[in-house]
């Protein structure tokens, strides 16, 4: 529909003004999902779990109980960018996001988040999405083809994992 044509859309209108709709959902979504988990005891308990398994039971932190929710959170997130890109390409089809898979990783780990816990948090994952939007744009606008530009990507997040690698909480996990 119309409607969701302008709200995906990066040259839609918000409120009459020429801002995209998107960006202003993707703001406020942000914003709370960081203020949940900052200050919230939901989310203190759920970086108290990503951090340290074991101490977190030791607090009687319900695992189940915070993987179900993360998951039902994920869930809808998942589903609102799934309508959110539906009304940008304007069909769908089985493998409109696949071009995004590898940047939604480079992204998080650009952000600073550990890709085996214990630390990050969803403000540097926002860093690191701004990050990776300018660079991926400066590819484009250099010409880059689909397959440079994952190339490129890959150098950034290689060295940046082999970092966290040699990170002590990290090796003695492994």
């Amino acid at each position: 529909p119309d409607w969701m044509r302008n709200i995906a859309s990066m040259n839609g209108t918000t409120l009459g003004l020429p801002f995209p709709p998107v960006i202003i959902i993707w703001i406020v979504s942000a914003l709370i999902i960081i203020i949940g988990l900052r200050y919230t005891k939901w989310g203190r308990n759920l970086y108290a779990l990503g951090g340290n398994r074991l101490s977190a039971e030791r607090l009687s932190i319900s695992e189940r109980g915070y993987w179900v929710g993360v998951y039902v959170i994920s869930g809808f997130f998942s589903a609102l960018t799934g309508a959110l890109l539906l009304g940008w390409s304007g069909g769908g089809f089985v493998g409109v996001g696949d071009t995004y898979l590898f940047l939604t990783l480079a992204a998080v780990v650009v952000g600073g988040t550990s890709l085996l816990g214990g630390w990050g948090g969803y403000g540097l994952s926002v860093i690191g999405v701004l990050v990776l939007q300018v660079l991926n744009s400066t590819l484009i606008g250099w010409g880059l083809s689909f397959e440079g530009q994952q190339f490129i990507l890959g150098l950034l997040i290689i060295p940046m994992v082999a970092l966290y690698a040699r990170s002590p909480h990290i090796r003695t996990l492994v």
